[in-house]
């Protein structure tokens, strides 16, 4: 499985016992693969990057947009969980 380092937020991809009743964020492969794309130190700077990308998408590209705008609403509601300021988000 490929992996991203956030800092500060601990968070799952989809899998048995995580999700909404377990109070963990779960991330589609596709979200998680556009998370990827952004090599960023935080969970702050990846919704600013995400933010960015966003305003530059052409009118046809509703998809991706609609794709953004989950995983930025996603990475919002994260509780900063992580102890030690870095913690691996999937």
């Amino acid at each position: 499985m490929c992996s991203v380092w956030i800092k500060a937020a601990v968070v799952q991809t989809a899998g048995p016992g995580w999700g909404k009743e377990s109070g963990m964020t779960k991330f589609t492969k596709e979200e998680s693969m556009l998370m990827m794309l952004y090599n960023t130190d935080s969970r702050e700077e990846l919704i600013k990057e995400l933010a960015g990308m966003k305003v530059q998408l052409q009118p046809e590209e509703k998809k991706l947009a609609k794709l953004t705008n989950k995983v930025i609403k996603k990475l919002n509601s994260i509780s900063l969980t992580a102890t030690d300021g870095s913690a691996h988000i999937f």
